[in-house]
């Protein structure tokens, strides 16, 4: 038999569960139905403690060829509303990430793997296309919520002010930690395929795709060390070919794409001659 002083202690544990439940569920529609203009708030803080916390190239004539590229391709995307920022971070591993609203980075490593300016634009593509699609913005609302349970943020529930401040917060805490997402095999897939149209409505021969992705195959093979972020967040390189390939072969043909341009090779020989970057541990 339950004693008035359990019965007490119940009671206060289940209005502390049901308070936890509401205060979850409410925060939950809140993130969930993020406008665009909170979608790049949460973006933006987060590249301030990418910027931060990562070590960026800080090459203006790298990052601006970049840039230049990425936004060829994001005139062709479905979100060309957005204002896009590329960016090239100083580390050797072969990676690349985009945040909510279209903060998008590159590693330099992914750079000096690529053998041709239709590679780096089919990894574009690709980071343009988990945008397009919310991809990271889900990723970082869903690992926001518990933050912002976990972290008592009242001012998250008190209007547009207070959902503005937990945004903030929410994307300066989530921050480096965007790079190191792992997408749903379907969220993969989906900006592969769009991707993919992208590169190729942009005039960009979507071959490239492959050939990195076979590419990647083949250092994951030799030389693991670069890829070991970058197989934590993806799927298998064998996959995405095959299914990037099912889909290039259902768009119209084309005899002008373009697969490759001198400034990429430029870019290639200015990397050569830079200090070489910090690897993982030296970061540390």
């Amino acid at each position: 038999m339950l004693t008035p002083q359990h019965r007490m202690r119940c009671s206060r544990a289940l209005s502390l569960l049901l308070g936890l439940w509401l205060t979850s569920a409410r925060l939950e529609a809140q993130i969930f139905s993020l406008s665009e203009q909170q979608e790049i708030e949460l973006g933006r803080e987060a590249s301030k403690k990418v910027e931060s916390d990562m070590p960026m190239l800080g090459d203006g004539d790298i990052t601006g060829y970049v840039n230049r590229l990425g936004q060829k391709l994001v005139r062709n995307s479905h979100r060309s509303n957005l204002r896009y920022s590329f960016n090239v971070v100083n580390s050797p591993e072969i990676n690349a990430f985009a945040l909510p609203g279209g903060f998008i980075y590159v590693n330099r490593g992914l750079l000096e793997a690529a053998d041709n300016e239709s590679e780096v634009a089919g990894v574009l593509g690709h980071e343009i296309s988990h945008v397009v699609a919310r991809h990271s913005a889900d990723q970082m609302k869903k690992a926001g919520i518990a933050n912002l349970i976990l972290g008592g943020l009242g001012a998250a529930l008190g209007g547009r002010g207070g959902a503005v401040a937990g945004i903030t917060k929410v994307g300066a805490e989530l921050g480096t930690n965007a790079a190191f997402m792992k997408f749903s095999r379907d969220d993969e897939r989906q900006a592969d395929e769009l991707g993919a149209r992208n590169v190729y409505d942009a005039g960009y021969n979507p071959e490239g795709m492959v050939t990195f992705f076979e590419k990647l195959e083949h250092i994951r093979k030799s030389e693991p060390s670069k890829l070991e972020t970058f197989f934590s967040t993806h799927p298998s390189p064998s996959e995405r070919v095959a299914n990037v390939s099912h889909e290039i072969r259902a768009f119209p043909r084309k005899g002008d794409l373009k697969t490759d341009d001198p400034d990429f090779h430029t870019v290639k020989s200015r990397l050569s001659r830079l200090p070489k970057p910090p690897t993982p541990k030296q970061r540390r």
